[in-house]
């Protein structure tokens, strides 16, 4: 008997969903390296600047569930645009930032669009996704987060140094424009819709891949927020060569893990993958200078691995018209992981230095791989295809 193999992931609409989170993604990209520096400017201390991510993390996590709500109800494609058009804004209020609070008041407001958007992606690609190749789909999906990881932060920090930080807003402004234009041109798949009215702010199917993502998240937060910093610190010209080879380590384990989730089962990449960005992050504490980028290919390629198939598996653990909710419950343990990491990493770098807390933080991730190990934390059947309940 001859096995038909499924359609291609490569729609027309999920090739634009592609190219909106492309643009999206580089817009949030570009100031991941110049903002630590642009809030040091106006005098910010190292709790501060943990706080500007942490905070941008919080106002997404509020969000995302009344956003899961909204998605099971079919708005999909409006909140998609509208997560985009809050980061245009938010691009045009850095540049008339005046003063810490401000800033700090501007992250919030640029979390939210961060909730929206990311959340009603993550929902249109499983609604896209051929059966079968749902791991695949999401994997590659990530890819465009990835490669906006890759090339944003190196460019956006080259542009605060050589142009200034108006420039970097302007480029920012523009891309997120981009992705309101592209999300306008979606059309809504056609999926079965909640027929309640109670919303649903928290799915319980995605409880356990929600905690390992929450695991794992916490090494970004920390990350995201003082490596910038502490690559200054041991002699790397440019902070943001970190993420571009810890985003091009993605762009492979991207690339690898998803059929191999769809083949073999979510646990097969998230364990080693949660493993990978624990080794990642304390090798970041021990190694400096021009070292530093093989603590950021360890890290990058556990994340790319872990990060699209713990999504995977909360669609696949979630009925058809509750995916929103789904996704929307495991960015709510997204958002949490990154602000504890954030906000704990900069309590923590007062007290001990920022060496000390690479090594804290990279235990965390150990946490959850036990986790996603415990018993009955994943379905014993195959996860490439999907649940109907």
């Amino acid at each position: 008997m001859i096995r038909q193999r499924s359609p291609s992931i490569f729609s027309q609409g999920f090739l634009l969903l592609f190219i909106g989170s492309l643009a999206f993604s580089c817009s949030f990209q570009l100031l991941l390296t110049a903002l630590p520096l642009y809030a040091r400017q106006m005098g910010a201390e190292d709790a501060q600047i943990g706080l500007i991510l942490g905070l941008f993390a919080a106002a997404s996590l509020v969000a995302r569930p009344l956003c899961g709500w909204q998605l099971d109800r079919g708005r999909k494609v409006p909140l998609l645009a509208l997560g985009a058009a809050i980061f245009a804004l938010s691009a045009v209020g850095y540049a008339a930032a005046r003063s810490v609070a401000f800033l700090l008041l501007l992250r919030a407001f640029h979390g939210l669009g961060m909730a929206t958007y990311n959340t009603a992606g993550q929902t249109l690609v499983a609604d896209l996704a051929p059966v079968g190749r749902l791991g695949q789909a999401m994997s590659t999906y990530a890819v465009a987060t990835t490669l906006a990881a890759a090339l944003a932060p190196a460019a956006g920090m080259a542009i605060a140094l050589t142009a200034g930080f108006g420039p970097l807003f302007a480029v920012s402004f523009s891309l997120a424009a981009a992705a309101v234009v592209v999300a306008v041109a979606l059309r809504e798949p056609a999926t079965r819709r909640t027929t309640t009215r109670r919303p649903r702010l928290f799915n319980r199917s995605a409880l356990r891949p929600g905690l390992s993502m929450l695991s794992l998240m916490v090494v970004y937060g920390a990350i995201a927020s003082f490596v910038p910093l502490y690559a200054l610190q041991q002699g790397l010209s440019n902070p943001g060569f970190y993420f571009t080879v810890s985003s091009v380590a993605m762009v492979l384990a991207q690339a690898i893990a998803g059929p191999i989730s769809d083949r073999f089962g979510r646990l097969a990449v998230i364990g080693p993958g949660l493993l990978l960005s624990a080794l990642g992050a304390a090798a970041t504490a021990l190694l400096g200078g021009w070292s530093l980028p093989g603590a950021a290919a360890l890290y990058g390629t556990g994340s790319g691995a872990a990060q699209p198939a713990l999504f995977a598996l909360a669609t696949d653990v979630a009925k058809e018209d509750e995916r929103g909710s789904a996704m929307a419950t495991v960015g709510v343990f997204l958002e949490a992981g990154i602000s504890i990491g954030a906000i704990g990493a900069g309590l923590l770098a007062q007290q001990v230095g920022l060496s000390a807390t690479f090594v804290v933080v990279s235990v965390v991730p150990l946490v959850g791989i036990l986790i996603a190990a415990a018993p009955r934390s994943f379905s014993v059947r195959r996860l490439g295809t999907r649940s109907a309940s």
